[in-house]
């Protein structure tokens, strides 16, 4: 499962910039995406982090199966 980059702006705008993707059946996020607060991805299938994010809050990649970070990840 994929969302688009309006999609998760809509959801960001309803939990105040931050988006709640735990326990989904997400498998990636979209380029250049900015998401404004915490970015939580625990207990999901996503393997890759997208180009260009920024998250300006905390990061939870627990229980997934990342194993290394893209260069130009921003986390505040």
């Amino acid at each position: 499962m994929t969302y688009t980059k309006q999609q998760l702006e809509e959801m960001m705008a309803k939990t105040g910039g931050s988006l709640y993707l735990s326990n989904t059946q997400i498998t990636a996020l979209p380029d250049n995406l900015t998401v404004g607060g915490w970015l939580y991805l625990s207990n999901t299938q996503i393997t890759a982090l997208p180009d260009n994010l920024t998250v300006g809050g905390w990061l939870y990649l627990s229980n997934t199966q990342i194993t290394a970070l893209p260069d130009n990840l921003t986390v505040g």
